[in-house]
């Protein structure tokens, strides 16, 4: 039950803020019967402006910071965490005593406090930082917005209904003593809490206000300590950070119990619900000496399980750009980046897990007619790995910190009938820029990159491996209308991540110098994405590039490697080195086929170029490139030392191609009809295709000596290996119903497995010069990178079995069906010259990859 109530001061009640008012409900509640949860009602703001804000929260204590150390010189630490909340209890069935602005519903947890650090003028030994607290979880939350509730709210950025559970932030920690080589402890951060919510009433706002907020997020991790060059005395290494606080499940129904347009959601942004990892802690940075490390970063927070219903009288409609009518999302938090500024720099923490999605939807409208913003997406994201921190370039073998890898993603579903979806404005469908009327992704969190280094010695961090995408369905009876470009009407994506960049290295010394790039992480690959268009439905896009259906298992790309670039100088003697990163490889598509016994069982129409009735993909990641490597060595005779020869050595070697993701099985199916107006937009197109193999590396050295007793300049330069193509997987394409396109070049159906072409060898280039007044020799030798292999085909099947297909414009086919493999990758080149009284040069060009093999389609 609610009722309006004064505002009342705070107190202090089981560690959370509550108003008076809401402290006796619940001490009422408890003695009642031993209810946990505390049942919450609006406490509303004094009316201004005619309208007044109504809300119910629940707030953990905030725990101080620590500002001193003990009589020891030790840090203090925050020993107390951040104040839990009950549960909330929140109920608005009957219509508030007048015009609401907002309703927010609320549960936070409090934040962890900090711990200090040593005391920095204390001579003692192995004087510890303090410890910093964790951040309190915020209570679980149900909720219940009946039909006479609602808001409208007109301040921007302010939800007209926001329910929101929000995990504390954990503490930093303090450094210890110069002779404690590690910190206090980062405190970890709070979960936020479950929200059940089952909504009703009339919800609005203005342009850059939403409708309806529905968010559990974990709180961030505590900051790992860093140096500070105003405290001399204090350890030169950064401290770790902590891990991000989890999100919560949530269970949302919508509903319209009134019927007819008098409740809405009608606001410039549309209804958000989502589950969201918190942050994972930074590292702190170190001290710019030798034998410091900068901190580690921490992983970020999982999300948790997302399912929203939506009832069949619901309206829901949005006007702003780059949102959605309705978006549902489980989104893993992001790695925490590792520290800067040691020697070495801190490894990045891994990203956070995404939990499952489902949308069911029982009727109702989704209008959505912003630029860039669909009906309803769907997503469910892995978290992207932190990047690894830079180290110094102050000190000798400066070490880039790592990337880490991303965090897992979950299962994504949107079910249902009867939703009527309309994207986009009819301005003019060829320059409008609408979207998707229905988007279901799933996303592998992508690798963070390697930093990048620089110094004597230097090496670039290693990047992080991306992670698979999970499945990703949609089977759906809808009305659906989109305007725009690109705007397809139904899009099933499942998605690999992108694998991290490996670091660049750069070196600049004297006498000798080494610098290496960093490896790059592997792509994920794609799982399976499955859709069927219900019988009943009406799929309508006007656009161009806006396909009706559109189904795709996508492998990410490998990240590429780092490049190395480095020259010395030395008297008498120098030689430089320089090592191109590899090129990570590219994740596998995943399977490609429907959800229940066909793709397409109703209608669906195109009225632009190149929009396919269907597409329907499988698709591997390209392999990255492999890191460029430059090497520059020179050498000095003297006057002081008449004896002394001059010597240069200088070699290069590129980074290798990372080896492409294969294409997976593709099946699709059409028993309905399919109608296309536009140019080349074929009623089916089906597709495997193998990803692109990286490129190797160029290579590029060169060597001068001049003015010795004797004169020696060499080179060698090897072009980095190109990697291999992904093979095409098998497809399978049954038309049952009946196609017709009426545009140029717009074929019925196009089936097609390809082969990626292999990655193309990198180029080798040396130069030796040797020069002076006694006798001088120069050699210079260089090869090529051998290209890749070409990805094979496979087979490929294009029946039609008691349908129609029609294609009345010039140069369309009915049906077309290939194999092709992928070319092989192009040799690198190599070119090398020389200069001295007596020179000798070896140029080898790198072998052409292996033609692909031809199978029978």
């Amino acid at each position: 039950m609610s009722f309006p109530v004064q505002p009342s001061q705070p107190v202090k009640s089981s560690g959370a803020l509550v108003s008076v008012s809401a402290a006796v409900a619940a001490i009422l509640m408890l003695h009642a019967n031993s209810a946990r949860a505390d049942d919450v009602p609006c406490t509303y703001s004094a009316p201004a402006n005619g309208t007044q804000s109504c809300t119910a929260q629940l707030k953990g204590v905030d725990t101080p910071d620590q500002t001193t150390w003990d009589h020891d010189g030790n840090g203090h630490s925050a020993t107390t965490p951040g104040g839990t909340t009950n549960p909330l209890n929140f109920s608005l069935t009957s219509a508030p005593p007048g015009p609401l602005s907002s309703v927010d519903v609320d549960t936070t947890g409090g934040k962890g406090g900090y711990g200090y650090h040593a005391d920095p003028v204390d001579t003692g030994f192995y004087r510890t930082g303090g410890n910093g607290s964790q951040g309190g979880a915020a209570g679980d939350i149900t909720a219940t917005l009946g039909s006479d509730a609602g808001a409208y709210s007109s301040t921007s950025g302010v939800a007209a209904l926001t329910i929101n559970s929000q995990g504390g932030a954990g503490g930093g920690s303090g450094l210890g003593s110069s002779l404690q080589a590690t910190a206090g402890t980062a405190g970890a951060a709070g979960n936020g809490g479950n929200i059940t919510a089952s909504v009703d009433g009339n919800w609005r706002g203005a342009a850059a206000a939403n409708s309806a907020v529905i968010s559990t997020q974990g709180g961030t991790g505590g900051p790992g300590a860093s140096w500070n060059k105003h405290e001399i005395g204090l350890s030169g290494s950064g401290g770790n950070g902590a891990v991000g606080g989890n999100g919560g499940n949530v269970v949302l129904t919508i509903t319209n119990n009134k019927g007819g347009g008098n409740n809405q959601f009608n606001a410039g942004g549309g209804v958000l619900v989502q589950s969201v990892g918190g942050a994972g802690g930074a590292g702190g940075n170190g001290e710019a000496v030798d034998g410091t490390t900068g901190g580690n970063g921490a992983a970020g927070g999982n999300a948790g399980t997302v399912v929203a219903t939506i009832g069949s009288n619901v309206i829901v409609a949005e006007t702003a750009d780059n949102g959605a009518a309705l978006k549902v999302l489980s989104q893993g938090g992001v790695g925490g980046v590792g520290g800067s500024n040691g020697g070495s720099g801190g490894t990045a923490g891994a990203g956070g897990n995404a939990g499952d999605v489902s949308v069911v939807v029982e009727g109702g409208l989704l209008d959505s007619l912003g630029a860039y913003a669909p009906g309803l997406l769907a997503q469910s994201a892995g978290g992207n790995g932190g990047d690894g921190g830079a180290p110094s370039k102050w000190v000798v073998g400066p070490n880039g910190g790592a990337g880490s890898m991303g965090g897992t993603a979950g299962n994504v579903s949107v079910t249902g009938s009867n939703v009527t979806i309309n994207t986009g404005q009819y301005v003019n469908p060829t320059a409008a820029e609408g979207d998707t009327g229905v988007m279901a992704q799933s996303i592998g969190g992508g690798g963070g990159s390697g930093s990048a280094s620089t110094g004597v010695f230097a090496v670039g961090g290693s990047g992080g491996n991306a992670v698979d995408g999970k499945n990703a369905t949609v089977d759906l009876q809808s009305q659906i209308t989109t305007f725009g470009f690109h705007a397809d009407g139904i899009a099933v994506q499942s998605i690999g991540g992108g694998g991290g960049k490996g670091g660049d290295a750069t070196g600049d010394g004297a006498g000798f110098q080494l610098v290496v790039g960093g490896t790059a992480g592997g792509g994920g690959a794609g799982a399976t994405a499955t859709l069927t268009n219900e019988a009943g439905s009406v799929i309508t896009t006007n656009g161009d590039h806006a396909s009706g259906l559109v189904v795709q298992s996508i492998g990410g790309g490998g990240g590429d490697g780092g490049a190395a670039y480095s020259k010395s100088k030395g008297v008498g003697f120098d030689a430089n080195m320089s090592v191109g990163g590899s090129g990570g490889a590219g994740g596998d598509g995943g399977v490609v086929t429907f959800a229940n016994q066909t793709t397409n069982a109703a209608e669906v129409t195109t009225h632009g170029s190149d929009s396919y009735g269907i597409l329907a993909q499988s698709i591997g990641g390209g392999g990255g490139v492999g890191g460029m490597s430059t090497s520059k060595a020179q050498s000095y005779g003297t006057q002081a030392i008449p004896d002394l020869p001059s010597i240069a050595l200088s070699a290069a070697l590129g980074g290798a191609g990372g080896v492409a993701g294969g294409g997976s099985s593709v099946t699709v199916g059409n028993q309905g009809l399919i109608m296309t107006t536009g140019g080349e937009s074929t009623g089916i197109l089906a597709q495997s295709i193998g990803g692109g193999g990286g490129a190797g590396g160029d290579a590029t050295a060169s060597s001068t000596a001049t003015g010795g007793k004797f004169n020696l300049a060499a080179t060698l330069t090897f072009g980095g290996t190109g990697g291999a193509g992904g093979s095409g997987g098998v497809v399978n394409a049954t038309n049952s119903g009946m196609i017709l396109t009426t545009g140029e070049s717009a074929d019925g159906m196009l089936v097609q497995s390809v082969g990626g072409g292999g990655g193309a060898g990198g180029s080798g280039d040396s130069k030796a010069s040797a020069s002076g007044d006694n006798t001088s020799v120069s050699t210079s030798f260089s090869l090529g990178g051998n290209g890749g292999g070409g990805g094979d085909a496979q087979s490929v099947i294009a029946s039609n079995k008691g349908g129609a297909i029609i294609t009345l414009g010039d140069g369309a086919i009915g049906i077309g069906a290939q194999a092709v493999g992928g070319g092989g990758g192009s040799a690198g080149g190599a070119a090398a010259s020389t200069k001295g009284d007596f020179s000798a040069d070896v140029t080898l060009g790198g072998q052409g990859g292996l033609r692909w093999q031809q199978l029978e389609s």
